[in-house]
């Protein structure tokens, strides 16, 4: 009997043993960081002449069938005014009834870039691989050139946005 009681004690020992883990909580705690990038990417695209933004237009002076029309490889500016340097996309819309090709064709017509030379797409595509801030040459320059369609099916005014985006390195 009292190898019982024995046993029963030294069973009742262990379990007491396994109560407090078997019973403690587990307990987390976190740190939140937030992070803000050191700086800004921000572009300027400008009529050269003029140096305001809002005269990023152009108009081409050739009619369809009439083959290419260009701006001086100068003609826009491309200025990084953020606080980091900068890498940058650029590509190109069809319009409401032509569609941007690489070949001018029926309602198809070919829009580019001079120096940097980048022939215009529906996608992104690489057109300034790093642009500085000012601490460096903060300005490229480049002009557009044109191939309008052979033919048209329409005689209504058409028009094409080309979009450039900065990305901060």
């Amino acid at each position: 009997m009292k190898m019982k009681i024995f046993a029963i004690l030294i069973a009742i020992g262990i379990c007491f043993g396994f109560v407090p883990t078997a019973f403690a909580g587990e307990e987390t705690d976190t740190i939140t960081v937030n992070m803000t990038p050191a700086g800004t990417a921000d572009i300027e695209v400008y009529n050269a002449t003029s140096a305001v933004e809002s005269q990023a237009i152009w108009n081409p002076t050739a009619k369809v069938g009439d083959g290419k029309a260009s701006t001086s490889a100068t003609f826009y500016n491309m200025t990084n005014v953020g606080t980091c340097n900068v890498s940058v996309t650029v590509q190109a819309s069809n319009t409401a009834d032509w569609t941007l090709s690489g070949t001018a064709a029926l309602d198809a017509f070919v829009l580019e870039t001079d120096s940097p030379d980048v022939e215009l797409t529906t996608s992104p595509q690489p057109f300034v691989s790093d642009l500085p801030t000012s601490a460096g040459t903060p300005t490229e320059q480049f002009g557009l050139s044109v191939t309008m369609p052979t033919f048209s099916s329409t005689n209504d005014p058409q028009q094409s946005t080309i979009t450039f985006v900065a990305t901060a390195l």
